[in-house]
């Protein structure tokens, strides 16, 4: 029991960690923070011929249904990884 009231508490406090590390996560990292940086880096770093390649395959049907299906394909190797390393 007393080991079970610990397993509880350590949950409880991992919980409360990454809920905060979410909410700083999500106020820190939003789009209005992110995009003049990303313009930067992008503009930078890509060729026009890069930036044209990619708006060409994430303008149309395809490239929309990839970006959309990423957040699931990224949760479920993570998953997948931490069932391997863990």
């Amino acid at each position: 029991m007393k080991d079970q009231a610990v397993r509880a508490e350590q949950q409880k406090i991992m919980n409360n960690f990454r809920d905060k590390f979410i909410d700083i996560h999500r106020s820190e990292f939003c789009l209005e923070i992110l995009e003049p940086i990303l313009v930067k880096v992008y503009s930078c770093t890509l060729s026009q011929e890069d930036k044209d390649g990619m708006s060409a395959f994430y303008r149309p049907p395809v490239g929309r249904s990839y970006v959309s299906k990423m957040p699931v394909v990224i949760k479920k190797t993570d998953k997948c990884a931490a069932k391997k390393t863990g």
